[in-house]
């Protein structure tokens, strides 16, 4: 699995492109998690990762995102996630 961090970002700002320093995957201090595995940490349904990606993760670097997402772009980003893991029995 390719990690999005390991690529270079731009930002577009002011007409001008300005890259962005993003950690790589192998120095952040906690490891992603592998988003295809089961049961998630915070629950493993649609709903718990909603949750999850609302509020962040406490004692982790992943902050909450019900300022930054629109509640549909949430759901979506939830229904992603869910879709790379195992299907629920």
């Amino acid at each position: 699995m390719v990690c999005l961090c390991q690529q270079p970002l731009f930002l577009l700002e002011s007409r001008a492109l300005v890259k962005l320093k993003v950690p790589s995957a192998r120095d952040l201090s906690v490891k992603p998690t592998d988003l295809t595995q089961r049961p998630l940490k915070s629950g493993s349904i649609p709903r718990d990762i909603f949750r999850s990606i609302l509020t962040g993760l406490d004692g982790t670097p992943m902050p909450s995102y019900h300022l930054t997402l629109e509640d549909d772009e949430l759901w979506d980003l939830a229904y992603y996630v869910d879709s790379l893991g195992v299907p629920h029995k």
